[in-house]
């Protein structure tokens, strides 16, 4: 019993042998008359070599970028250090914007109520309730009555609290950004009013 099994393994392992040597010598044959695996092989590397080269130039527009965009920030004017325990570092100059309204327009509403334009509305914060006004003539102060008028919107109310760079202040001159509580909803665009007298 054990020979015949011995016999029938050494069999099957005999078959094994001879169709892995029928294989390798096809791969051989195919090899020598050019169509083999090796010959793809060399294919796929040239199609590869030309990708290769297209990430390579992206690289280099990448570290470009980067360059260019340190370059910028290097060309900024940085702030001056606030000083330890001293006063607050003086306030950059205030940029001036050009007045939506030219200057010598007096609307319907000015001259019946005396209100005179000084900024509009740049943003407005919907959570915080917060309108974002940038003073192009003129200064406000808390206390002041304002109105603020725009396609939809157009209402009147008083100064009861202002900040700029989240700093609480009591007066804002022109050129500045001032960030104005209202009680109703505004909308970038809109014309603030100070009503006087």
């Amino acid at each position: 019993m054990a020979t015949r099994k011995k016999a029938k393994a050494k069999k099957a392992r005999t078959k094994k042998t001879r169709a892995k040597r029928a294989k390798s010598a096809k791969k051989t044959a195919a090899r020598k008359a050019g169509r083999g695996p090796a010959t793809r092989k060399r294919g796929a590397k040239a199609r590869k070599a030309p990708k290769a080269k297209r990430a390579k130039g992206r690289a280099k527009t990448k570290t470009k970028a980067k360059a260019k965009t340190k370059a910028k920030a290097k060309a900024r004017p940085k702030a001056a250090p606030r000083p330890a325990g001293g006063p607050p570092a003086p306030a950059p100059a205030p940029r001036t914007f050009p007045s939506p309204i030219p200057a010598g327009a007096v609307t319907p509403a000015a001259s019946a109520a005396s209100e005179r334009p000084i900024g509009t509305v740049t943003h407005y914060y919907t959570d915080l309730s917060v309108a974002i006004v940038r003073l192009d003539s003129g200064s406000l102060r808390e206390g002041d009555t304002v109105r603020i008028k725009g396609h939809t919107s157009d209402f009147t109310q008083p100064v009861e609290s202002m900040e700029i760079d989240h700093l609480r202040v009591d007066a804002a001159y022109p050129g500045q950004a001032v960030g104005l509580r209202v009680r109703e909803h505004a909308r970038e665009n809109d014309v603030v009013y100070k009503i006087e007298g």
